[in-house]
């Protein structure tokens, strides 16, 4: 009787563990919270829920958070974005009422947005990523206003319009046209930057 007794009771601590970890496993995941502005704020969270990553999602789009406070425009916009023709990567987002610049175009964010024709960049970004505008077949004017620019990804612009144009700021024109170059995509023989 007292032995089993014993194993009982080890039973039942077994069991009130495990019960502990799963409840401390449903801390993990995502909470969305709506702003007074309208933007929703996307956390995830660890087991121990700790913020381990923030997105915001505006009108303009959605973004992530990055460690020194600036925005990254993410993928998660290209179901969006499917039936545009032209899109705009705005300089800032006002979030909250703190203004947040916006400096990184994700891989693949515009990959096979076969209707979009025209994009123009804001003045803050300084990374495109891999295949951001891989595939976008009609796209024929790219206009980047950053003069901040410091890399474009592998095959950023792999498949876009053949007679396409890059348009920068003059004083910026030698230097991207080492960043625009067959790595990411550019043709030389049909494509310009300018």
């Amino acid at each position: 009787i007292i032995i089993i007794s014993c194993l009982y009771n080890i039973g039942f601590f077994f069991k009130q563990k495990t019960a502990y970890e799963i409840s401390s496993n449903a801390q993990a995941g995502e909470s969305k919270e709506t702003l007074k502005d309208g933007t929703v704020v996307i956390r995830t969270t660890d087991a121990k829920g700790k913020v381990t990553e923030t997105k915001y999602q505006t009108k303009a789009g959605i973004y992530r958070l990055s460690k020194d406070n600036s925005l990254c425009y993410l993928a998660k916009n290209n179901a969006f974005l499917k039936n545009k023709t032209s899109v705009t990567i705005k300089d800032t987002e006002k979030i909250n009422g703190k203004t947040l610049k916006i400096t990184a175009v994700e891989k693949g964010t515009f990959k096979g947005l076969g209707k979009l024709k025209k994009v123009m960049i804001g003045k803050n970004v300084t990374t495109i990523g891999d295949d951001a505008f891989s595939g976008c077949k009609n796209l024929k004017k790219i206009v980047i206003k950053s003069t901040q620019l410091k890399k474009v990804g592998k095959n950023a612009i792999k498949g876009i319009a053949k007679g396409a144009q890059i348009t920068c700021p003059k004083a910026k024109k030698k230097a991207y046209k080492k960043l625009f170059t067959a790595k990411a995509g550019f043709v030389k023989k049909t494509m310009k930057l300018k």
